[in-house]
C-alpha cells in the first residue's frame, strides 16, 4: 500500500512538472514580448499595484465614514429551577424562557472636518499611486530595452570576434605553408600564431559576455534560463529613418 501511495505521488510531481514545463514561454523572443512577459512577472510591480488596491479600498472606507451606520440584533435564552421571572418580577420554579431584541444607529454630524480630510488625503494617496505604477512600469520596460539591446550588441560581438578569428586562422595556415617554402620568416609565423591564440581568447570572452547578457535578461524577465534562450533583433529600415 505505502508503494502504490509513493507511485500515485510521484506520477503527480511527474504530470505537474511536465505541465509547467510546457507552460513556461519558448524564444526566441522580440522586444515586445520580453517587455510584456516582464511586466507580467514583475515582483515589484505586483506590490505597486496590491498597494494601489489596498489606497482604492481605504478612500472607500473613508467616503463610507459619512454614511449612518444601523445594526440589529437578537438573543434567547433558557432558565430552569428557581429564578425570577423577569415579566412578573417572582420566583418560579419553572422553565424561563426569554427573547431580547435590539437595534442602534449612529450618523456622524461633526468631527472637525476629520471625514472631509481624510477622503482629500486618500484621494491624494490614490493619485499618487496612480503616478507611482506608472514609474514602476517605465523603469521595468526602460530596463528591459536596456537588457536587451545589450544581448544583440554581445551577440554582434561573437560574430566578429569570430570572424577575426577564421581571418587570421587562414592568415596562419597559409604564412606557415610559405613559410615551410622559405618564402617568409619564421617571425611572421610566431607572429600569426600568437594574434591567433588572441582572437580565440576574444571569442571565448565575447561567448561568456553574450551568455551573461541572456542570463540577465531572462532574470529580468523572470522565467528559467536555459542556453537556448535568445532574441530576435527588431528589423530596422535605414530608409525610412530619415
Amino acid at each position: 500500500m505505502p508503494k502504490i501511495f509513493l507511485g500515485v505521488i510521484l506520477i503527480i510531481g511527474i504530470s505537474f512538472f511536465s505541465f509547467a514545463q510546457n507552460n513556461q514561454p519558448v524564444g526566441p523572443f522580440d522586444l515586445q514580448t520580453c517587455v510584456d512577459i516582464a511586466l507580467e512577472n514583475n515582483l515589484t510591480l505586483k506590490r505597486t499595484e496590491l498597494n494601489q488596491q489596498i489606497t482604492e479600498a481605504n478612500l472607500l472606507q473613508s467616503q463610507g465614514q459619512r454614511i449612518p451606520s444601523f445594526s440589529t440584533g437578537a438573543s434567547s435564552g433558557y432558565r430552569w429551577g428557581r429564578s425570577i421571572n423577569p415579566v412578573t418580577n417572582l420566583f418560579e420554579n419553572n422553565r424561563i424562557g426569554n427573547i431580547n431584541l435590539f437595534a442602534n444607529s449612529s450618523a456622524p454630524i461633526f468631527r472637525g472636518n476629520q471625514i472631509n480630510n481624510t477622503i482629500s488625503q486618500a484621494r491624494k494617496d490614490l493619485e499618487a499611486g496612480v503616478f507611482n505604477l506608472e514609474a514602476t512600469r517605465n523603469d521595468i520596460t526602460l530596463n528591459i530595452i536596456n537588457l536587451f539591446i545589450n544581448v544583440v550588441f554581445n551577440r554582434e560581438q561573437v560574430k566578429i570576434a569570430t570572424n577575426q578569428l577564421k581571418t587570421t586562422t587562414e592568415q596562419f595556415e597559409r604564412t606557415s605553408k610559405l613559410v615551410a617554402a622559405g618564402s617568409l620568416p619564421i617571425s611572421d609565423q610566431l607572429d600569426l600564431q600568437s594574434q591567433n591564440s588572441s582572437n580565440q581568447l576574444e571569442v571565448i570572452r565575447a561567448q561568456n559576455n553574450y551568455r551573461i547578457a541572456k542570463l540577465n535578461l531572462a532574470q529580468a524577465m523572470q522565467i528559467p534560463f536555459t542556453d537556448d534562450f535568445d532574441v530576435i533583433e527588431p528589423e530596422f529600415n535605414v530608409e525610412n529613418s530619415t
